[in-house]
C-alpha cells in the first residue's frame, strides 16, 4: 500500500484554495492522508469549510495563523507537500493598499519558500494576483 501523504495548502479559505481543498479531500488520486490548512480567522474558516471537507479518509486540520507567522517549529516534519495559494484577491484592496497587498503576496510566498527549503518534499506555487482596476 502506498504511503498517505501530508498535504500543507496555504490560501485553503480563498476561492481557488477552497476548491484545491475539497478536491484534494474528496479525490483518492491525491493520495492524501492527511491535509493542513493554515488560518487566521478560526471561526470564518469553520463556516466557510464547514461540511465540505467531512469525507473519505483524508484528516484536516485547522492550524491558527497566516502564513508570515509560521516558523520552521509549526510545519509538521511529515509534510511531504506544500502548495502554495495564499494571495489576497480582493480588488479594492490592491487599489487602496498596493504596497501592503504587493508585501503580503512577496514576504508570504518568501516566507513560505524558507519554510519548504528546510522539508523533504515538494512544493507547488500559484503566483496570483487578479483584479480589475476601474475608474469612476
Amino acid at each position: 500500500m502506498l504511503k498517505k501523504e501530508t498535504i500543507l495548502l496555504t490560501g485553503g479559505t480563498g476561492y481557488i484554495g477552497r476548491m484545491l481543498a475539497k478536491d484534494i479531500v474528496h479525490t483518492p488520486r491525491w493520495g492524501a492522508g492527511r491535509l493542513i490548512l493554515p488560518v487566521r480567522d478560526m471561526e470564518k474558516a469553520g463556516d466557510i469549510l464547514k461540511g465540505e471537507l467531512n469525507a473519505g479518509d483524508t484528516e484536516v486540520i485547522l492550524c491558527k495563523g497566516g502564513i508570515r507567522d509560521w516558523d520552521e517549529e509549526t510545519i509538521p516534519q511529515e509534510v511531504d507537500r506544500i502548495i502554495h495559494c495564499a494571495c489576497p484577491t480582493k480588488s479594492h484592496e490592491m487599489i487602496s493598499r498596493p504596497v501592503e497587498t504587493a508585501d503580503c503576496i512577496v514576504e508570504g510566498t518568501r516566507r513560505i519558500l524558507e519554510l519548504a527549503a528546510k522539508k523533504e518534499g515538494s512544493f507547488h506555487g500559484i503566483p496570483l494576483l487578479y483584479g480589475g482596476l476601474r475608474k469612476g
